[in-house]
């Protein structure tokens, strides 16, 4: 039989076979040095005379081998570089058919476009983000469409305090880029940072503070550059520090009063030029030269009503208004003001003014305020009207203390929702979430509010009390029997959360909870009996709590609650989700 063939490789320049070259196979006591020698060698072991002539031979052998092995390194290398050119020349090949085959291409550019606009913002700060650039670099197809796509260069993410002369001529690029296109812009620490400005009594170096100016030079320029392109802010949102107008009010470039804003739809102020923002407030004041301004947020920052009249915003196209008030609040007055409002959140630390006339809203749907005792939310309710209410959240800005590992709220007093019920019945809205915080509800008093909110589909309450008392949570079961009735209470409701402070229930308290979530669920036959216009079955259920505290074990969660718990977090009809109070999630699922 003959002996298999062994692969010939032929040598690029001559054709000679390799293999057949004779490679002169060196003593493989030369390959690796023996233990012995490399213990003479950690030694201080001196060679005597006889063995000098052995060591030098070893030498002089390794040295020949060497010399062969770069000899046919060198008659092999032309060869190894032709076959890693062929590999690179089938690597490439393999790319381009696999890249002609990638799905992505069935794309059609509208919905790449749209898939990379989600992370093309430009964002310097304490690093430089741009995914633009990156995707101009994957290929020439990507390279066009992100070039002539000018969305994909208008949003922009901004620490001016961080730009510097490369940056800065990245973010004129990107204005450039995009045309005459939209902006949304995220302009943040126009101040610098409060812990980094020095206090007047420091001392700073010469070069301390040339690096400070040449900041401060880079962000002018930077917000120059963006001021100038006012008239294309679609979206601005601002975390000014209160030092920002002081910095650079004396610069003549810098200026609100003659900046339109003729496309500027929302405008978000986190923080403040001043404390509060009034008759001396540039920027508030040339907001009424933005005719298409629709959402406003000052959630920081406190909004003087004395000074409304003359220097209000646009109110009477605004749809979301999001405010701080440091004055007496006339929502009475302010609401007629927003005719198209839908959204209002107040953060309010004064009292209301007492209301004039009844008001009737038309438009607004969702309502969220803050506000420091109950006798406020009284106020508020006594004579307005919201037909379209659909989602409504209550909170004290009041904020129990802990003690002696006790809630208590000396500020805050029992809330009796009176005005408010007959503001729903006055009202007749379909209201369909409810969020009740820091609040100091009995049972029964909530218990009245659910009997007359029966669209309800998410509840969300943070007990200061018991608020789910025993007869709640079985007026809120369904009975398990096969002619089951719909339950009194909620029927609609599909998405709770609880905060739940368990040293103020009954142990068995907790389990009466999940029993009733447990009979709303999916899988129970008590809501399979029943018709979907009768019942909905929960899908969500987020659970917080302050367990009772034991000195000996610490604190102590009911080993069946949490075994129950458990198993409705594994069924996959409902989405569970378990804290404790201190923000740490409980591990239901393996």
């Amino acid at each position: 039989m003959a002996s298999p063939q062994i692969p010939v490789i032929q040598c690029y320049q001559c054709g000679a076979a390799l293999s057949k070259v004779p490679f002169t196979v060196p003593d493989p006591r030369i390959l690796e040095p023996s233990s012995a020698i490399l213990a003479q060698i950690r030694s201080k072991y001196i060679p005597a005379e006889t063995e000098m002539g052995n060591i030098a031979i070893r030498i002089e052998e390794a040295r020949r081998a060497i010399h062969e092995r770069e000899k046919e390194i060198r008659w092999l290398r032309p060869t190894l570089e032709k076959l890693e050119s062929e590999r690179d020349d089938l690597q490439r090949y393999l790319e381009s058919y696999s890249t002609l085959s990638s799905p992505i291409r069935k794309l059609p550019a509208e919905i790449l476009t749209e898939i990379l606009s989600y992370s093309s913002t430009l964002i310097i700060g304490d690093g430089v983000q741009c995914r633009t650039l990156d995707y101009s670099q994957v290929c020439s197809y990507w390279r066009q469409l992100v070039s002539s796509c000018s969305q994909l260069w208008s949003t922009l993410q901004i620490d001016l305090y961080d730009v510097d002369a490369e940056t800065l001529l990245l973010m004129k690029h990107y204005i450039a880029k995009s045309n005459a296109s939209p902006l949304t812009l995220h302009i943040s620490n126009l101040g610098g940072d409060a812990a980094s400005e020095p206090d007047e009594e420091s001392w700073l170096s010469d070069s301390e503070y040339q690096a400070q100016e040449r900041v401060t030079v880079n962000a002018l320029r930077a917000f120059t550059v963006l001021l100038h392109q006012s008239h294309r802010w679609r979206h601005l949102s601002l975390d000014v520090r209160a030092s920002f107008f002081e910095t650079f009010a004396a610069d003549p470039e810098f200026s609100c009063c003659d900046v339109p804003f003729p496309i500027l739809e929302a405008f978000n102020l986190i923080n403040g030029p001043v404390a509060s923002l009034g008759t001396d407030c540039e920027l508030v004041s040339a907001l009424q030269r933005a005719p298409r301004l629709q959402s406003l947020h000052f959630p920081e920052v406190y909004l003087k009503m004395s000074s409304l009249n003359s220097y209000a915003p646009p109110f009477s196209q605004i749809t979301i208004l999001h405010i701080c008030c440091n004055e007496d609040l006339d929502i009475y007055t302010l609401l007629p003001r927003c005719p198209r409002l839908r959204t209002l959140e107040i953060d309010h630390g004064k009292r209301l003014v007492l209301p004039s006339v009844p008001v009737v809203h038309e438009s607004l749907r969702d309502l969220t305020l803050y506000f420091p005792n109950y006798s406020h939310l009284s106020l508020v309710f006594e004579e307005i009207t919201l037909p379209k209410l659909v989602s409504l959240t209550l909170s004290s800005s009041t904020v129990p203390h802990t003690q002696a590992g006790a809630l208590y709220a000396p500020s805050l007093q029992q809330w009796l929702p009176d005005d408010f019920l007959v503001f729903l019945s006055r009202s007749a809205c379909s209201l369909r979430s409810l969020s009740l915080g820091t609040f100091e509800i009995l049972g029964i008093q909530l218990h009245r509010i659910l009997r007359v909110t029966p669209d309800l589909t998410h509840l969300s309450v943070k007990e200061y009390h018991v608020s789910f008392d025993p007869s709640l949570l079985l007026a809120l079961t369904l009975s398990t029997s096969p002619d089951s009735t719909p339950p009194a209470l909620l029927p609609k409701l599909t998405d709770l959360e609880v905060e739940w402070h368990e040293y103020k229930h009954q142990p068995e308290d907790v389990l009466k909870l999940v029993s009733m979530v447990e009979s709303r669920s999916l899988g129970r036959s008590s809501i399979s009996n029943l018709s979907a216009d009768t019942v909905v079955c929960m899908n969500k259920f987020s659970f917080r709590y302050s367990p009772v505290h034991s000195p000996q074990r610490g604190y102590q969660v009911h080993p069946e609650f949490l075994s129950r718990m458990k198993a409705l977090a594994t069924s996959a009809s409902m989405n569970v989700s378990m804290r404790h109070m201190d923000g740490k999630r409980i591990r239901l699922l393996k």
